[in-house]
């Protein structure tokens, strides 16, 4: 995986220009799928859900 970032909207580091930080896929225990890059860079997980299930649940609490 690899991400960039690129200096603070706050020039609160002069130095700061940007960084380039590539690693290892990673994969979460008991979780069938890798987590993306893009969720590792943000800092921001997705939760993946199957569509039909999320459905079904939703249907029996709007009961």
């Amino acid at each position: 995986m690899m991400w960039i970032n690129q200096r603070p909207s706050q020039a609160t580091h002069d130095d700061a220009w940007m960084s380039i930080e590539i690693v290892s896929p990673w994969r979460q225990s008991g979780l069938a799928r890798f987590i993306a890059a893009a969720e590792v860079g943000a800092g921001e997980y997705f939760n993946p859900v199957v569509p039909e299930e999320l459905a079904e649940k939703l249907r029996r609490l709007s009961r």
